[in-house]
């Protein structure tokens, strides 16, 4: 009995022309346009960066911080993810942004290796009173007032 797929696949002159073609369209395409990706993305770090410090401009005054655009690891340059760290004399900040997603870590400078989600500063954050629902920190304006409102409660709960 023949199996139906035992035969190596033959290729013609025709195949071996629309591959060589194929690839040679590509490498063209890459050559001429694959530098404006980088440079878009390069853009729009810069512009994210820029909207960071707008944003905290009174944290970063009050408490010695400056924005630190991405070094270019950690994200893909995929998708329009964009990542800044924002470092202040006891904390460090990173925040990333794209596709519909905004995520935060936070680390005290001591430990670097230690980020830490905002719900869990929240849950180890000591207050006194009735306990407040965790905040929706979906944006850089309530991410700037969740660190106006409780900046020494959450410097000693990252330090924990």
């Amino acid at each position: 009995m023949r199996r139906p797929f035992s035969r190596p696949i033959k290729r013609t002159f025709g195949d071996a022309l629309l591959h060589a073609v194929g690839t040679a369209i590509g490498c063209l395409y890459n050559c001429a346009f694959g530098g404006f990706e980088e440079l878009h993305h390069r853009k729009a770090l810069r512009r994210f960066a820029a909207e960071v410090e707008q944003c905290l401009a009174y944290l970063l005054r009050l408490h010695n911080g400056y924005v630190v655009p991405s070094e270019g690891k950690g994200i893909p340059d995929a998708f329009d993810f964009v990542e800044a760290t924002v470092r202040f004399d006891s904390l460090e900040i990173q925040i990333v942004r794209g596709r519909g997603e905004f995520d935060i870590r936070i680390a005290p400078r001591d430990h670097l290796t230690t980020w830490l989600d905002p719900n869990l500063i929240w849950t180890r954050m000591k207050t006194t009173g009735p306990r407040t629902p965790e905040p929706v920190i979906d944006s850089l304006d309530a991410l700037a007032s969740w660190l106006e409102g409780y900046w020494e409660q959450i410097v000693a709960a990252a330090k924990d």
